[in-house]
Formats: C-alpha cells, structure tokens, sequence
C-alpha cells in the first residue's frame, strides 16, 4: 500500500517520511491495532528501540494478563 501526502500537507507537519511512519506507529500502537513488534516493523526500527521511544514519551506498554502468565511460566523454569 502507498500512502500518498500532498506536499503542502507534508510541510505543514513538517515531518520527514521516517519521522511520520514512527508517529503513525505510535498511533497504532497507542490504539492497539499494532502489537509492539509489528508497530516497530511498520516503523522500519527494532523493536527494543521502539519500546525505547515508548518509554521516552511515558506511553504505557501493553501487557496482557496472557503475557504475565508466560512470563512467570518462564521465570519459575529459570528458577527450578
């Protein structure tokens, strides 16, 4: 898909085509459209460093009960 930004729009953000794609990936994310990983893939930046940015601007990280519980699973593996 190609999203198409008429120029006069684009220097009225004033954005550049990274910069945009990183916002709309936050948006998605803050939405809950993206999961992180697929959010930083849409960004074109790794996932640590887009969990990085999320920290940098105070932006909750989505954790599912789900994911707490793979989580202990994995830790108590580590412990026995």
């Amino acid at each position: 898909m190609l999203l198409e930004i008429p120029d006069h729009i684009a220097r009225h953000i004033g954005l550049n085509e990274n910069e945009l794609a990183l916002e709309f990936a936050i948006f998605l994310y803050q939405q809950e459209i993206l999961s992180m990983r697929a959010a930083a893939d849409f960004a074109q930046i790794p996932w640590v460093e887009f969990e990085q940015i999320l920290a940098d601007r105070n932006i909750a990280l989505h954790y599912s009960e789900k994911d707490l519980d793979e989580d202990l699973r994995k830790l108590e593996k580590l412990g026995k």
